[in-house]
């Protein structure tokens, strides 16, 4: 009954391809965010392996709306779990805070962009999607907003 495993219904939304945007899961019927201030890269390498997608390149964090649902909290993990469900998780009901994002490679992708994609630095902001990069020491990739074209 606490929902759980929820968990195992993650999904990434409004990215430029199935293996980046939004982190979500599905919790009584409808999906929900996580919440970004305890986000960190091993939870995005999780998520990605999960999702089937190849290594996390980035990590990011967006402002949502107070009719968001946050169904995440807190979550930390090691890095080697399997699902979300073996990492520390804090759930449901979540007060308003910004969503997690991930970009993982594609499946068959290597971890690093073509020539021509520089990565934004770990402290970049872009002021179009409104979305800020977690400082993790990770390489991170530019976020944009659904419908914007990925320009280098």
């Amino acid at each position: 009954g606490s929902g759980l495993a929820d968990l195992t219904q993650v999904r990434l939304a409004g990215g430029p391809h199935r293996c980046a945007g939004r982190v979500q899961v599905l919790h009584e019927g409808r999906w929900g965010g996580v919440c970004a201030l305890t986000w960190a890269t091993p939870a995005a390498d999780v998520t990605c392996r999960y999702l089937g997608c190849g290594p996390a390149l980035g990590t990011a964090q967006v402002s949502v709306g107070s009719e968001e649902l946050t169904w995440v909290e807190s979550l930390r993990c090691e890095g080697g779990e399997g699902n979300l469900l073996e990492c520390q998780v804090k759930v449901w009901g979540a007060p308003p805070c910004p969503h997690a994002t991930v970009t993982c490679a594609r499946p068959g992708e290597s971890a690093v962009p073509p020539p021509g994609e520089a990565l934004a630095p770990s402290s970049a902001t872009s002021a179009r999607s409104g979305v800020t990069t977690a400082p993790s020491g990770e390489p991170q990739v530019p976020q944009v907003a659904p419908g914007e074209p990925l320009v280098p």
